[in-house]
């Protein structure tokens, strides 16, 4: 948390990449780091599907190494495209599912479950606007 205090003291360009395509949010991620990634979540112009250069965004990576706590963090309301697939054409979904992340894979269906009822109310909400 110190060193991601420090960056966004300094003004640092949370979204750079590494030579591996890694950003903080990657890292921080990976590494189950609840309290970082919450900081960097909080700053203005975070990207968070940012995929490194194997295709893995930071929540590939959450999934990967089992951080429940950091992808239900990932999953409340940051933008998060859950669909995103790596470079083997792997969504976080599927990660969670090959790794038997029970707990991670039921996080991500309710998301995904949570965002098809808000759609269609919407288009319920538009149809009927329509009719009139």
């Amino acid at each position: 948390l110190e060193v991601v205090t420090a960056l966004l003291t300094a003004g640092a360009d949370l979204n750079k990449q590494n030579n591996e395509g890694l950003t903080p949010l990657h890292w921080a991620a990976m590494q189950g780091h609840l309290e970082a990634v919450t900081a960097l979540l909080a700053a203005p112009g975070i990207q968070v599907n940012t995929q490194n250069n194997t295709g893995l965004t930071a929540l590939h990576m959450a999934v990967r190494e089992g951080r429940l706590e950091v992808v239900q963090e990932l999953l409340a309301d940051h933008g998060i495209q859950v669909n995103t697939r790596d470079n083997g054409g792997l969504t976080a979904l599927h990660v969670a599912a090959r790794e038997g992340h029970l707990e991670i894979v039921a996080a991500i269906n309710a998301h995904i479950a949570a965002q098809r009822w808000f759609f269609q109310k919407v288009f319920n909400y538009l149809a009927g606007w329509l009719r009139r």
